[in-house]
């Protein structure tokens, strides 16, 4: 749906981002938050393309 949006007001997708995969509370009390953070960073590319994260961020732009 959202990308239907995207596609109806002229923006095309460039990336798109997954973030808080581990978010948690368990994650939190058993691994470092830097490491956790870290984490995320390296996996929010693949879990963003199969959207495995509650949270999703797209880069767009406007198409020319």
């Amino acid at each position: 749906y959202i990308f239907e949006i995207l596609n109806n007001v002229g923006l095309m997708c460039e990336q798109i981002i997954g973030v808080s995969l581990f978010r948690e509370r368990i994650f939190k009390k058993l691994i470092p938050i830097k490491l956790l953070n870290k984490a995320d960073d390296v996996l929010g590319g693949f879990s963003g393309k199969y959207f495995l994260t509650p949270s999703i961020f797209i880069k767009s732009r406007k198409q020319s």
